[in-house]
């Protein structure tokens, strides 16, 4: 649906009706469904970024490796009853398996190659039902996130669920963070790649940010360094 929004120059509005609503929070707007039906009354607007992968657009996160396998665990039953705790029991069960892949990346002007067990390139703000990408991300920031993490114990990472929760992967070991607009990865062998619950595209992949590409209507939307003192 991303496609003709962006080519027709639309406005998009969001009610918040999924299991983790991230491109929600994203945007500022209430969980509450009546509380973000009030703000498309508001009808408070802004442009946002829209990120690109291959031929396909996404507006928050794209995942190679664990977030592809997370999505392939759960179902929509797990979904509906356990809500955003199916995500952990999907995630600790496809961790304790810790697949690795080689990838090779290029974020702008920095190269890199690495075996990892997990790929994400965000756009938005939040992942996993309230996941922070990285601190300083926004929807308006013109760049996109990536975050590669190596291979790792499965208790260990567990342990970095903290540095998930508040987007500073930067500080946290066998982790690999960087900013740029336009980003390339290549892996040994072909990888599904999915961004916003889709399925999109294989590696290898080229992404990029399409700055203030979208009309949308917005709540209280987070901004750098909000939680920082």
């Amino acid at each position: 649906a991303l496609e003709p929004v962006y080519k027709s120059k639309q406005t998009l509005a969001i009610l918040p009706m999924g299991t983790a609503n991230d491109f929600a929070r994203s945007l500022g707007l209430p969980q509450d469904v009546v509380a973000a039906a009030q703000a498309i009354i508001d009808d408070k607007r802004e442009r946002i970024n829209l990120a690109k992968v291959n031929d396909s657009y996404f507006v928050n996160v794209a995942h190679v490796g664990l977030g592809v396998e997370v999505t392939r665990e759960l179902t929509s039953e797990m979904k509906k009853y356990f809500g955003v705790f199916a995500y952990l029991g999907a995630f600790t069960s496809v961790v304790k398996r810790n697949k690795s892949f080689k990838v090779a990346i290029k974020a702008d002007d920095w190269e890199g190659s690495v075996r990892a067990i997990h790929l994400a390139v965000g756009n938005g703000r939040f992942y996993g039902g309230g996941n922070i990408v990285d601190d300083d991300s926004t929807l308006l920031d013109g760049q996109l996130n990536l975050f590669c993490l190596k291979p790792i114990r499965w208790w260990r990472l567990l342990l970095l669920g903290v540095n998930f929760r508040h987007g500073n992967l930067g500080k946290a070991e066998r982790v690999v963070c960087k900013k740029a607009r336009e980003i390339s990865i290549k892996t040994s062998r072909p990888k599904q790649i999915q961004a916003d619950g889709e399925f999109k595209t294989d590696t290898p992949a080229e992404f990029e940010v399409i700055p203030k590409a979208i009309e949308v209507i917005v709540g209280d939307m987070p901004v750098p360094n909000k939680n920082k003192e």
